[in-house]
């Protein structure tokens, strides 16, 4: 907003959203920051603590944050080695209740987020660069292998098994799917020249190599 109310020159509220920003910043770090798992948390209203759960949430503020690469790369190489990054994709939690938005699933969404994190800070960090490639690659040999042996795009994949469908939720897996092709088309587009043709047996590296 700030950014529109200096086009129209009000200097005022520019002001005031402007400083509307770093109290929001501030709280995400004095209270939502855990220094030590260099991730953002959920917070427990009732229980007034962090909630100590994995999460790809825990990454999400790097895509709408200021820029700071120092804690990009903190929290890049977290979720490097969070377990969320698998043969399949990126995991939304490692819990296993059988619901939609927990393990195994990875959704097409979560994917492209990563993706433009990792393309944010992927001229100033090598862990950026390698979290883009990873995840730009993995999503494709899914979303084709997906496609090669079903005929179908899902709208969400298994993370522990490359090209497979999601599980569970509150109802049957959707095929189709509106967000999984806008996803492919849009990596397609925009790594088409680095990205490597999948077979039925690709396997994609989920730990950043040494």
């Amino acid at each position: 907003l700030s950014k529109f109310f200096a086009i129209v020159g009000e200097e005022q509220e520019v002001e005031f959203f402007e400083n509307a920003k770093q109290r929001r910043y501030q709280l995400l770090m004095d209270v939502l920051w855990d220094k030590h798992a260099n991730v953002w948390r959920d917070w427990n209203r009732k229980q007034h603590k962090m909630v100590n759960e994995t999460s790809v949430s825990n990454y999400i503020p790097l895509w709408t944050l200021p820029y700071n690469a120092t804690l990009a790369n903190l929290s890049l190489t977290s979720l490097n080695e969070s377990g969320l990054m698998n043969v399949g994709g990126i995991a939304t939690t490692l819990i296993n209740d059988t619901q939609q938005w927990d393990w195994p699933n990875a959704w097409p969404p979560i994917q492209y987020i990563i993706a433009q994190i990792g393309h944010r800070y992927s001229s100033a960090l090598p862990i950026a660069q390698w979290v883009e490639s990873n995840v730009t690659q993995t999503f494709i040999s899914a979303a084709y292998i997906g496609w090669y042996k079903t005929g179908y795009m899902h709208e969400k994949y298994d993370a522990s098994h490359l090209g497979e469908s999601g599980h569970y939720g509150e109802y049957t897996p959707q095929t189709g799917f509106g967000w999984s092709n806008a996803v492919a088309f849009s990596f397609l587009y925009d790594y088409g020249d680095t990205l490597r043709a999948p077979t039925t047996q690709t396997q994609s590296d989920s730990v950043k190599p040494s």
